[in-house]
């Protein structure tokens, strides 16, 4: 599994380009000319929110490597929040996000639950079953 954090540095665009001309383009590229490779890749919802805003053409790729079934999308949330910190209201409106994201850009999200810094609560369970997400990747040293 790959995770591409958008906001390692908040507030710092420049950082958001960088990520994307440097790191998951190149990473595209290299998939699509070795289709006998599969991937775990987890983006948050801003990430594809800036792709399909900034880099059309990089949000291409990954449709065509998604679609392929080299990649299986992981998207959990919206933005990679401490999520413990707030309250269901926020996790219910970050999933509305990212389904009309994903929507809106022709992506499927796997069926696997995955939050950054592998950061839980005991509220995962339920919001896990209510969204369909079926495997849930925890660091059973945090339960």
């Amino acid at each position: 599994m790959l995770h591409f954090n958008l906001e390692f540095a908040v507030s710092v665009e420049a950082t958001y380009h960088l990520n994307v001309r440097e790191s998951l383009e190149p990473l595209l590229d290299m998939l699509a000319e070795t289709p006998w490779w599969k991937v775990d890749l987890e983006l948050q919802g801003f990430y594809v929110e800036f792709l399909e805003a900034r880099y059309p053409e990089v949000l291409d790729k990954l449709r065509r490597l998604v679609r392929g079934g080299q990649v299986e999308l992981m998207v959990t949330h919206y933005s990679d929040q401490i999520y413990l910190a707030y309250p269901e209201y926020d996790m219910e409106k970050s999933q509305e996000l990212v389904r009309e994201i994903l929507e809106r850009n022709g992506l499927e999200r796997s069926r696997v639950f995955f939050t950054q810094e592998n950061f839980f609560t005991p509220a995962a369970p339920k919001f896990v079953e209510k969204h369909g997400f079926e495997v849930a990747l925890i660091d059973y040293s945090l339960i």
